[in-house]
């Protein structure tokens, strides 16, 4: 058996070509008598083979040999291609998936006895079809025997991280040696430290365009997985994808991957009914300004409103005299309350509430936002807000005590300097252009001693409405760099985490989305 540092190099090839077969059996179910697809079912399954022969995993080798057998027979017409034989093979491609993390965890294969006896049952009883059924084309054997290429090499995600720390420290060293260049007026050093300066940010990008992945890759399993669910549902459902050619770093794509199936399990399982002939749900993504937008939307029963406020007084989420008073945009607030969240909840229209406490605690991790649009009978639509992650960025800093915060340019709406001096400690509002803006009092938000008098006013905009926020100290705009957050940032749910400046001090990134 081949040395175990070429296991995750296995496992990770293994599970693209698992994905490309997930996706050519969707298209077989749609259109069974084209003989494409199982020729191309065939050479993968062939290819998963030799990579397992490779690792020396020879109970695998046998398993994927008998799926083999079963798509040859297939091809040949001895075998019916049915619901019931597609099923078979869905259910192997699981039981290869369980195999891949059994692997991964024990670095052995799992015992295939049965699986593979099931298989063998099948094929010892093969149902003929008529010679007018038959696929129309023959089986490429030569294909088999293509040489094998490959322009790719996997890099784990830890290493990419450690290059990426080490390039910050760069970056915020080269920061700093140009502060000192600029001062000492020799332009001879200036220009060497501007052009370290434009190689690091260079690099940077790089590095950056590794760590992307494209969306259409990372929701390749997902017109999958709703075919698995909706068959145990007995339901009907087709998952349209458009994803418009988005590429994210992979840290964001795998919080927003939970969220969309967990959308997906809810449209699915609660949203389509079982007597569509047309169930439908839409994955859209797009961008927008400085944000990605994500919608999951179905052509379900959608969501009964007053059942939703009725559950959530029954759940003592919410008051009865609180609920008289609540307004209707208000209710589907109440859906991603934990109180919510329980197995009673299965017979709300839509099914909407199981689940979504989770929804919403991710996204408020990545710092988004979610709205839910649904109307009785029609269906339903979640929209995701959620803003581009940051790794250099333009900021408005400024020093409290032994504090050094400071605010993401993306935020800021102004920043004005008042005519003097003010103690806003006990104000709620602030008065400009003759309108009352609210007041955030950072005194009352964070455990900092910072009731000093205002020198400025930080107009920010958060979650589309403006915030006047008091600043006591001078401020400055400065370039930031972002570090990965260490874990005693999580006892600091007010601050998005740290980044540095070109003279090495640390700053806290204030939570814009978690001021309110």
């Amino acid at each position: 058996m081949f040395s175990e540092k070429y296991k995750d190099l296995y496992l990770s090839t293994t599970q693209e070509q698992l994905k490309s077969i997930a996706d050519v059996l969707l298209l077989l179910e749609r259109n069974p008598k084209n003989p494409e697809y199982l020729q191309t079912l065939f050479i993968s399954l062939h290819s998963m083979k030799g990579s397992a022969a490779t690792m020396g995993y020879k109970d695998t080798i046998v398993y994927l040999h008998q799926i083999e057998s079963l798509v040859q027979a297939m091809i040949n017409g001895t075998l019916l291609i049915d619901k019931n034989t597609l099923d078979l093979i869905f259910r192997s491609l699981d039981t290869l998936h369980a195999n891949l993390q059994y692997i991964s965890q024990h670095s052995q294969e799992l015992d295939f006895k049965q699986a593979i006896a099931d298989l063998e049952k099948i094929l010892k009883s093969p149902v003929k079809i008529k010679k007018s059924d038959k696929l129309s084309a023959q089986h490429d054997q030569t294909a088999l025997v293509a040489p094998y290429e490959s322009t790719e090499m996997i890099v784990p995600a830890k290493d990419l991280d450690k290059i990426q720390n080490l390039l910050d420290d760069l970056l915020v060293n080269i920061m700093s040696i140009k502060g000192v260049a600029i001062k000492s007026a020799q332009s001879q050093i200036l220009s060497k430290v501007v052009t370290a300066d434009t190689l690091a940010n260079n690099l940077r990008r790089e590095l950056e365009r590794m760590r992307i992945l494209p969306l259409e890759q990372v929701f390749s399993n997902l017109p999958y997985l709703v075919r698995s669910i909706a068959r145990d549902e007995h339901k009907n459902v087709e998952l349209l994808i458009e994803h418009n050619d988005i590429s994210l770093d992979k840290s964001i794509l795998d919080e927003l991957l939970e969220i969309i199936v967990q959308l997906i399990k809810n449209s699915v399982v609660h949203g389509i009914k079982s007597s569509q002939k047309n169930g439908q749900i839409n994955l859209h993504a797009s961008l927008e300004s400085d944000e990605l937008v994500v919608t999951v939307s179905d052509n379900g029963r959608g969501i009964d409103w007053s059942k939703v406020l009725a559950l959530a007084v029954n759940k003592k989420v919410i008051s009865v005299e609180a609920s008289r008073k609540l307004k209707l945009v208000d209710i589907p607030s109440l859906l991603f309350h934990p109180g919510m969240s329980s197995k009673k909840n299965m017979d709300i229209h839509g099914g909407r509430g199981v689940g979504l406490s989770v929804v919403k605690d991710r996204i408020k991790k990545l710092n988004g936002q979610v709205e839910i649009a649904s109307t009785l009978n029609k269906g339903t639509k979640f929209t995701l807000h959620l803003p581009l992650p940051l790794s250099i960025f333009r900021s408005i800093a400024w020093q409290v005590g032994d504090w050094s915060l400071a605010v993401p340019m993306a935020y800021v709406d102004r920043v004005v300097k008042l005519p003097e001096i003010k103690d806003f400690s006990n104000d709620k509002y602030f008065v400009y252009n003759k309108k009352r803006i609210k007041l955030l009092n950072l005194h009352t938000i964070l455990p900092l001693e910072i009731k000093a008098p205002a020198k400025y006013i930080l107009f920010l905009n958060i979650q589309k409405n403006i915030f006047a926020l008091p600043i006591a100290s001078s401020i400055k705009e400065s370039e930031l760099v972002m570090k990965k957050n260490p874990s005693v940032m999580r006892l600091l749910p007010k601050f998005k985490g740290l980044a540095i400046s070109s003279s090495g001090r640390v700053n806290l990134i204030l939570d814009i989305n978690n001021l309110l």
